[in-house]
């Protein structure tokens, strides 16, 4: 079925992604922050009136879910792409039915690790203190923001861009730093909240800066004060081809729940899609 609304998307879909809330947490993140209103592609897979898949693109990175019946992927397959989408994204076997049912060339990116803690254990001492990022901080951060991105995700963003972004964080008062001496020395937010988490993100500690457990302590405050707010768990992406990283995570009470995969359309995809009549969504 296709949703009218993101509202509506939300009012089915809820059930079914909040069984495994942490892995689906992008998805019902996402989906909770868009304005109703909003043009969004979104997409549910029923069976026996049951949910058992769900799609959801608001920009052009279509999230996927988990896949409860074989077959369902496919269908939304199917139904999703055309030429504004060039990504997609969701646990692994999901996507891969996904990529498989298309009959597209795409290809295949970074392989991630989906953390939940409910319990900060092991929290480190480090130098310094956790705070909240304020406006004078902007300029900084921005800059950190743009190294996050060509540093984790290959990506260029313009410095009007990192620095809307890090003023919109500010704003809603989710992004924290620890600071040492009056200096930042290491960044982190928690952002979308879901029925009952939400996600910690834009984990940075510059590489001057690194070695000295900076990020270890944010997080570790930053988880603390999130689940002592209400949340029952908070949850986490990673790069499960950094090592490092993950047993960090580890190491501060944080599970491995679940996977994800990130897959993107070839260059020749791109172009035959530009070139066909776009399809409504």
């Amino acid at each position: 079925m296709r949703p009218a609304s993101v509202t509506e998307f939300l009012q089915y879909g809820t059930s079914f992604l909040s069984e495994h809330e942490a892995q689906h947490g992008l998805m019902l993140g996402v989906a909770i922050a868009t304005r109703p209103s909003a043009p969004v592609y979104c997409a549910l897979v029923l069976a026996n009136g049951n949910v058992v898949a769900a799609g959801l693109r608001t920009n052009t990175r279509l999230i996927v879910s988990r896949e409860g019946r074989g077959g369902a992927m496919a269908l939304i397959a199917a139904d999703a792409y055309h030429p504004g989408c060039d990504a997609v994204l969701g646990p692994i076997a999901a996507v891969d039915a996904f990529v498989a049912g298309s009959q597209l060339p795409w290809s295949r990116g970074m392989t991630q690790g989906i953390y939940e803690s409910r319990r900060v254990v092991g929290a480190p001492r480090a130098h310094g203190r956790f705070r909240q990022a304020q406006s004078n901080d902007r300029d900084l951060l921005a800059h950190w923001s743009r190294r996050l991105h060509a540093e984790a995700l290959s990506e260029e963003i313009s410095l009007e861009s990192a620095i809307a972004r890090v003023d919109g964080h500010i704003d809603r008062g989710d992004m924290h730093v620890w600071e040492v001496e009056g200096r930042l020395v290491s960044v982190a937010a928690a952002v979308a909240p879901t029925p009952h988490g939400i996600r910690i993100n834009n984990v940075y500690t510059p590489p001057e800066e690194r070695g000295r457990g900076y990020a270890s302590a944010l997080v570790a405050a930053l988880t603390q004060a999130v689940l002592d707010g209400g949340r029952e768990f908070a949850f986490l992406h990673t790069d499960l081809a950094n090592p490092t990283s993950n047993a960090i995570y580890k190491r501060l009470g944080y599970e491995l729940v679940g996977d994800f995969q990130v897959y993107s359309l070839t260059a020749t995809a791109l172009i035959q899609g530009r070139q066909a009549s776009p399809r409504r969504t």
